[in-house]
């Protein structure tokens, strides 16, 4: 159970970044902030990855194409 609402937290908590940086890069054009934000959300990527598995829907999603438009 504890772990299961570790992982609900995580997945919302990755969501969340990755919306706030996408609205940071294509409505506030804001693109130091929104590097950051990337960053940080791969390295939390990276972090439940390999402690609970692979996100499938976020990897589908916009993750992917937001760090790729910042580079």
């Amino acid at each position: 159970m504890f772990n299961t609402l570790n992982r609900c937290k995580m997945i919302y908590i990755i969501e969340k970044l990755t919306k706030e940086s996408g609205r940071l890069l294509y409505k506030e054009k804001k693109y130091k902030e929104a590097g950051e934000l990337v960053k940080i959300t791969k390295e939390l990527v990276e972090f439940y990855d390999k402690n609970y598995g692979v996100i499938k829907c976020i990897r589908k999603q916009s993750y992917k194409n937001l760090g790729r438009n910042l580079y």
